[in-house]
C-alpha cells in the first residue's frame, strides 16, 4: 500500500504512453515526472518511459491532464550514441546504480 506521501514509480512502453496516464488517473495517482528513454541517437521515438507518480493532491492535480504534459516530462536519456557506445549520460546513470560501466 502507497503510503499518503510515498512515490509509485513504473516503467512503460512508450506505446503505451497515454495508457500510464489513463491508468494513472483510474488509480488515484498523479504523473509528477517522465523520464523518455531513447535507445540509440537518431531513433524517431523513445522506447520506454519512467514514470513517477504519487497520491492525487490539490497542488500536483492539474499536471496529470495530457494537455499539460510538457510540465512534467523530462528531456529523453539516450542510452547510445551514433558510435553504437554508451552516452555520458547512460554511464552517469549506471554509476549512481551502482554498475560497473564497460
Amino acid at each position: 500500500m502507497l503510503q499518503p506521501e510515498g512515490i509509485f514509480v513504473v516503467c512503460e512502453n512508450w506505446l503505451n504512453d497515454k495508457r500510464a496516464y489513463d491508468g494513472a488517473k483510474i488509480a488515484g495517482l498523479d504523473i509528477v515526472s517522465v523520464w523518455p528513454v531513447m535507445g540509440r541517437v537518431g531513433k524517431p521515438e523513445p522506447l520506454f518511459a519512467v514514470y513517477v507518480m504519487r497520491k492525487q493532491s490539490e497542488s500536483y492535480q492539474d499536471i496529470t491532464d495530457v494537455q499539460n504534459k510538457d510540465k512534467i516530462v523530462r528531456d529523453p536519456l539516450i542510452v547510445r550514441g551514433e558510435d553504437g557506445k554508451w552516452t555520458e549520460q547512460y554511464a552517469e546513470v549506471m554509476k549512481a546504480m551502482s554498475i560497473p560501466v564497460v
